[in-house]
């Protein structure tokens, strides 16, 4: 035999070789999957006679962790994002407002920070019940009083987490005290919508409207600052009490919100304080106060320093070179007071 044939013979032997280590890599493998499989039951199986021992002699403990299973406190350990080792990572570039979050990102904040109606949420979403991102995003920015519309405080998602949590703990949302059981019950996601937990204005009635077939005032949360319902928008609808700047709405009519701010600006000591909004995402972590020091100075410094100056009389040039612009000039300035030409020749031919 010549060396060609030699070679062709030792060719179909290295494929067969590589083809058995790769089976043998592959056999490896699953030995080594059921291998951790195994294991996790047996710990599991043992954690789980542990933890039923320890409920025995605790049952304080017992109630108290059961209530915290319940109301969904741990259930973001287990979510797809947080088992994902990749997820801690900056953001989209298209989501930079809170507005834009997606429903996982959302969610994983609202488990966070109320994690009772995150379960809620997640178990209407798994009912089937059609939530898009935006209903999502406005529990958020209900539950932490930020604008829909404002940038995010931070790209970075671990940093935007702590940051929601810091400035969940310096608020006082009303949904912190919402469980499932809390009056009125909420079976269905548009229960949840009708909630007063889950509304910054509430329609009340005021002296004025004795028949009470229409409402006078809108309160704000749970406090004292009622707004005057003007009487040409009495009658008409909210598209969203849990959203700051509604709409009141009656049929193609539509008001904002900032005309009963605009009318109530004299009447009311102290207007509502307006969600926390950025123009854009800052290179450094902001604050999470609920109330900024100076929040009307804000406001107004921007504007006053972004105020045109007054234009200073520019000083006639005498430039030797174009001598018609200073007599085109003077000759503006003086014919407004100069006499006609020919009054001017009459007083020379009297001269």
């Amino acid at each position: 035999m010549g060396k060609s044939a030699m070679k062709k013979a030792e060719k179909p032997t290295a494929a067969v070789k590589q083809a058995k280590l790769k089976e043998k890599r592959q056999e490896t493998l699953r030995k080594e999957q059921l291998q951790v499989l195994s294991s996790d039951k047996t710990n599991q199986a043992l954690m789980v006679e542990q933890v039923l021992g320890w409920f025995e002699t605790h049952p304080r403990g017992f109630e108290h962790i059961h209530r915290s299973i319940m109301l969904g406190s741990y259930d973001a350990l287990d979510s797809r994002m947080a088992l994902d080792p990749e997820s801690d990572t900056r953001l989209p570039a298209y989501m930079n407002k809170w507005r834009l979050l997606s429903i996982g990102l959302g969610l994983e904040i609202l488990h966070e920070v109320v994690p009772a109606v995150a379960s809620f949420v997640n178990k209407q979403m798994q009912r089937g019940a059609k939530l898009s991102k935006t209903d999502v995003a406005e529990i958020v920015a209900f539950a932490l009083h930020v604008d829909l519309n404002g940038a995010l405080p931070s790209k970075q998602k671990t940093t935007l987490i702590q940051w929601s949590v810091k400035r969940s703990e310096e608020s006082a949302s009303p949904l912190k005290s919402w469980t499932s059981s809390s009056e009125p019950k909420s079976e269905t996601w548009q229960d949840f919508q009708k909630h007063p937990l889950y509304r910054y204005w509430h329609f009340e009635h005021g002296q004025d409207d004795p028949d009470k077939t229409t409402f006078g005032f809108v309160r704000y949360l749970n406090t004292d600052i009622r707004l005057r319902i003007p009487k040409e928008l009495r009658g008409f609808e909210m598209s969203g009490p849990w959203l700051f700047h509604t709409t009141f709405i009656n049929g193609c009519i539509k008001i904002p919100m900032q005309h009963l701010f605009k009318e109530n600006a004299e009447e009311v000591a102290q207007l509502p304080e307006a969600p926390l909004c950025m123009d854009s995402v800052p290179s450094k972590l902001p604050e999470t106060k609920t109330t900024p020091p100076n929040d009307t100075e804000t406001k107004t410094k921007p504007q006053e320093k972004d105020a045109p100056k007054t234009p200073k009389k520019r000083t006639q040039r005498s430039d030797p070179k174009t001598p018609s612009s200073s007599r085109s000039s003077k000759s503006a300035k003086t014919d407004a007071v100069s006499p006609p030409p020919s009054s001017a020749k009459s007083s020379k031919s009297k001269q």
